[in-house]
């Protein structure tokens, strides 16, 4: 990228160097061929252009189309497999704490539950952290939703096969 923009702007500053030669020598802008290196300055301007935006694509400054593809696969993908790319993205991450020498955490992906009831007063929800099976595309069942349950650090998890892997210690860990 660097490479592409260095030698862009050293055609413009060159193309610039030489419209100012020419005028320098007395010459008369009109008498220089003024359409092709306008063309060409345009051109070059507008691959600066293209270049700046995407640095603030890549730098997440811009809607970025990358954010909007991601997204739409991964709504496309059905709920258990989501459960385990996204579980799985999220453990290869650090999370980021605000004073590191006293706090620890871990990214999970969490489902918030309760169960409905006819009294007048829904239940309060309940998180369940998500894990992911440990082999993937191992799953115990084809349900809709996680039917399996376990715990480890404390947690209540909930995952759709019988051996998983913690999302908080990474150990493998069983549900039933």
């Amino acid at each position: 990228m660097w490479t592409q923009r260095a030698w862009i702007a050293g055609r413009v500053a060159h193309e610039t160097e030489a419209l100012e030669r020419t005028r320098s020598a007395g010459l008369s802008p009109s008498l220089v061929p003024n359409e092709e290196r306008d063309a060409l300055l345009t051109r070059y301007a507008n691959a600066l252009l293209a270049l700046d935006e995407y640095d603030e694509f890549l730098a997440g400054m811009a809607p970025t189309p990358l954010n909007r593809y991601l997204s739409d696969a991964l709504i496309a993908l059905p709920q258990r497999e989501l459960v385990e790319v996204v579980a799985s993205a999220l453990e290869a991450r650090e999370a980021e704490v605000a004073r590191p020498k006293w706090q620890a955490a871990r990214l999970v992906l969490a489902e918030a539950h309760r169960f409905n009831e006819d009294s007048g007063s829904p239940p309060p929800w309940e998180l369940l952290v998500l894990a992911r099976p440990h082999r993937p595309g191992e799953f115990a069942e084809d349900g809709s939703g996680p039917s399996q349950e376990g715990t480890c650090c404390g947690l209540t998890l909930a995952a759709y096969a019988k051996n998983i892997i913690c999302p908080v210690c990474g150990k493998p860990a069983s549900a039933t």
